[in-house]
């Protein structure tokens, strides 16, 4: 289970669509300190002003509104610094990342209107240079989001385990979490408790039978859908490229920016030694 202070949240979303995602936000620990969505619209014969659902469901709550013309705004993007926000929440805002291309699942399915799913198989399909990629899962992203009392957060895959166990091991913290975010962040699976011994294995100096991991793999409950028919959202494609150890030597870290939404910046070797 991931334990974290409660974060400060900044909700972009503007149609009745977005209104159920606030107000769950709403309800939970968490505390939104702001609603950001698109400016009020006329409508009707009258074309009078109308507001938006979410800015209703915000003003009713009691929650500060911002509505810019522009979200490149420059007096917008200073009052949202100000705000101190730890995490941006967008859901149907409208015209906030034009570039952009979403990626995410619930219950392993793509999410309407998203670019791609989880898949592997998908993300490939798409040119992602230059582009700016927002991710949203289950259970990994929120785990990254809500880690907020470690010095450095690194995702974990079998792709690049022993660049994740090289980087730990030049970094040297004086201690090292292992979350495992299970499947939907409920409960524990097979795949996140063998890569967490594996990378135990590894930095503990002992051999972590990494040949034997793709059969092991194969095994896990999780895997059945990869080798369906009938689940169409998981090609078997996709388990391989999550089967080939150590695809990559590169790491994916953490980067967070007050007023700016999470990120994962791409760490190369060599690396550099904790001061």
């Amino acid at each position: 289970m991931v334990t974290s202070m409660p974060l400060r949240l900044a909700f972009f979303g503007t149609p009745e669509f977005a209104v159920p995602s606030l107000a769950a936000l709403l309800e939970s620990r968490h505390e939104v300190v702001a609603l950001v969505s698109q400016p009020d619209r006329p409508k009707g014969r009258g074309q009078k002003l109308q507001p938006t659902p979410t800015k209703q469901v915000a003003l009713d709550a009691g929650i500060p509104v911002l509505q810019p013309a522009k979200i490149r705004d420059d007096t917008f993007l200073n009052a949202f610094r100000d705000l101190r926000v730890d995490l941006g929440v967008v859901a149907a805002y409208g015209k906030i990342l034009p570039d952009a291309l979403l990626a995410g699942e619930r219950h392993a399915r793509a999410l309407p209107g998203f670019d791609a799913g989880n898949s592997p198989t998908e993300l490939a399909a798409l040119d992602l240079r230059g582009r700016i990629l927002v991710h949203t899962t289950h259970a990994g992203t929120q785990g990254l989001v809500n880690a907020t009392c470690a010095s450095e957060v690194l995702t974990g895959a079998f792709v690049n385990l022993s660049a994740v166990a090289g980087y730990i091991r030049v970094r040297s913290p004086e201690q090292v979490s292992l979350v495992r975010m299970g499947h939907e962040g409920r409960e524990r699976c097979v795949e996140d408790d063998l890569y967490a011994r594996c990378l135990l294995d590894l930095l503990e100096g002992r051999d972590p039978g990494l040949e034997r991991v793709p059969a092991l793999l194969r095994e896990a409950p999780a895997a059945r859908k990869f080798f369906d028919p009938a689940c169409e959202y998981a090609p078997e494609g996709d388990f391989a490229v999550c089967a080939d150890v150590d695809r990559y030597g590169f790491v994916l870290r953490l980067r967070r920016a007050t007023g700016a939404p999470a990120e994962l910046e791409r760490v190369d070797p060599p690396w550099i030694a904790a001061a």
